[in-house]
């Protein structure tokens, strides 16, 4: 019979867990993120290749594909569990065993998702309609049971815990839900479990994260908003875009839509990932009366310090590239993958709310959003629709009657929270809430970590692992 691990024991080594997209890896924002560079890392970790079934699900279909992991069982002791790092919407690495693993005697095993990183179908067009249908949720789900099932054999052992954040703290979550017999727990860390079709709710969060502490940061960032969209009106949108690097968006179908959604992103991805204070100081630095031609300078300038100059003109956000994109570089966030993931299954398409936008209202509304989905990957709004009603149903419902042991870290200037889970069950419980969205260590009060049983004491350390 397995241990009753509890995860609110491996509270104290909660990190952050955060992916930062690669888009956002070139400006100050990726020096202000604590975590994801994953410095010394590896050294150790064994790389291994798993034949994934292209299809758990359809024994007819014979096909196969790469899943890469690492193994680091360097700390592991008898009886002692595996530590999954679950795989997110990017490219994955090894991780070494470390003071989390040594303190339980655990190994660490590093999972990727499957069409992300190296993870990709040998063929020509790994990234076309014929082979993405085979990237969900469930298949990730599958790859990384098969291979914690592989490491628990050759390690006689039948504990594993598994560690997300964001996208794959879900993914942590479902996956204790669908393989509670492989997966004993998991440490979500923003997990966003509750998949919803549209998201205003993001922007109404960053709005009452930007007002705290009050300042007057919102009204700034809405009058800049209404300077974008009067730019834009008046025939001037094609000058913006150059401003911005983004000629690629001129005269395409959906270039405005994208526009607006590629610097809306760069902007309130500052808060999410911690950093609202680059966006309101930015934004102070205009006076009062400041132009429209100011006002969408100074944007570009916050964007530009913060990511680089090219954030805006990436293929994430351009519906032409992602439309023909069909083959993926090895690392970073996957542009086309992670588009096919919301808008056929997890979607969050966030659209303007009704009251107090932030974005614009007339360039991204769920209307707009759902247009991309359509053009990119030739569905009709009523396949888009039905993809992610069905994914909710399956799984948002089972895990809020039948999940447990699973932890939850939410953080209260995340957007991302409102679509955490906030349990009343005693199985599941939440840890609420720290400033920011990587903190260096998570507000656990009031939790009841009773009955936990600590973890076997380690042997003498020696000095071959200080």
């Amino acid at each position: 019979m397995k241990k009753p691990w509890l995860i609110a024991g491996l509270l104290g080594a909660a990190s952050c867990l955060d992916v930062l997209p690669e888009r956002a890896r070139h400006g100050k924002l990726a020096d202000a993120v604590p975590g994801w560079r994953a410095k010394g890392h590896g050294q150790r970790a064994r790389a291994f290749i798993y034949h994934a079934p292209l299809d758990h699900f359809n024994s007819s279909n014979t096909g196969t594909m790469p899943v890469r992991y690492w193994v680091d069982d360097d700390c592991h002791r008898k009886g002692g569990p595996v530590f999954v790092s679950m795989g997110g919407e990017a490219g994955a690495g090894p991780s070494d065993c470390g003071d989390r693993e040594y303190r339980y005697g655990a190994a660490a095993l590093s999972v990727e998702h499957r069409f992300y990183g190296e993870s990709l179908p040998d063929v020509e067009a790994p990234l076309s309609t014929e082979y993405l249908r085979f990237l969900t949720v469930e298949q990730n789900a599958a790859d990384t049971a098969a291979i914690v099932q592989q490491l628990q054999r050759r390690l006689n052992t039948t504990q594993a815990v598994a560690f997300g954040g964001s996208y794959s703290g879900g993914t942590c979550a479902w996956f204790r839900q669908k393989y509670p017999e492989v997966v004993t727990g998991c440490v979500s860390s923003s997990g966003v479990v509750n998949t919803a079709f549209e998201f205003p709710e993001f922007d109404t969060r960053v709005y009452e994260a930007v007002q705290s502490p009050p300042s007057d940061c919102a009204r700034r960032y809405q009058l800049s908003t209404a300077a974008f969209e009067r730019k834009f009106a008046n025939g001037e949108g094609d000058a913006v875009k150059r401003l911005f690097n983004a000629a690629n968006m001129i005269g395409t179908k959906m270039g405005d839509s994208d526009f607006f959604y590629g610097y809306t992103d760069a902007l309130q991805q500052l808060d999410q990932y911690g950093n609202k204070k680059a966006l309101c100081n930015g934004l102070a630095e205009l006076p009062e009366g400041a132009s429209d031609d100011d006002r969408i300078q100074n944007i570009q300038g916050i964007i530009e310090a913060q990511y680089g100059a090219n954030f805006v003109n990436g293929c994430f956000y351009d519906s032409e590239c992602l439309r023909k994109t069909v083959t993926a570089a090895g690392g970073g966030i996957g542009d086309k993958q992670w588009r096919w993931q919301k808008c056929t299954q997890v979607a969050y398409l966030q659209s303007a709310p009704e009251r107090n936008a932030l974005r614009s209202s007339k360039y991204l509304t769920l209307e707009t959003l759902v247009a991309q989905c359509s053009y990119v990957f030739d569905m009709s709004p009523a396949q888009i629709r039905k993809g992610n009603a069905d994914f909710t149903s399956a799984h948002w419902g089972k895990l809020a009657s039948e999940g447990s042991n699973i932890f939850f870290l939410n953080f209260s200037d995340d957007p991302w929270q409102v679509w955490s889970y906030r349990p009343k069950r005693q199985k599941t419980v939440v840890a609420n809430e720290t400033s920011r969205r990587c903190p260096s260590r998570p507000d656990v009060r009031g939790v009841d970590v009773s009955g936990v049983a600590p973890p076997p004491p380690p042997p003498p350390r020696g000095g071959a692992r200080a």
